[in-house]
């Protein structure tokens, strides 16, 4: 029976960004697809499973394969254009810039 890989993960606000980490051991980073859309983080991929040698015998594991997709939603927009990530042994860290400039519109009554 299959379960769904479902990275951990943890999101800190600092002053003037976000940092949103992602473990993501032994998933390559070609196979990880970061998209940002307002304020919302959205990150997907596979850890794909490893071919087993001929005449092994697996008793048990622990280890989830296959694809996950996890969402984000942040509390304030976002500079999507400033936002920087970078794989670290097994690590996904983003950094993202809070948009410090109001997005606020008035609405004529009519």
């Amino acid at each position: 029976m299959w379960e769904e890989f479902q990275p951990q993960s943890r999101l800190i606000e600092e002053k003037d960004k976000y940092l949103l980490e992602v473990s993501l051991p032994g998933v390559n980073k070609e196979d990880v697809k970061i998209e940002v859309e307002e304020n919302i983080v959205k990150i997907s991929g596979e850890r794909k499973e490893e071919k087993k040698e001929e005449g092994t015998k697996e008793h048990y594991s622990e280890i989830f394969y296959g694809r996950f997709y996890r969402e984000y939603v942040l509390p304030t927009l976002v500079k999507k254009d400033k936002i920087k990530a970078r794989y670290e042994n097994g690590v996904l860290k983003i950094d993202i810039p809070k948009d410090t400039q109001s997005k606020a519109q008035q609405v004529r009554i009519e």
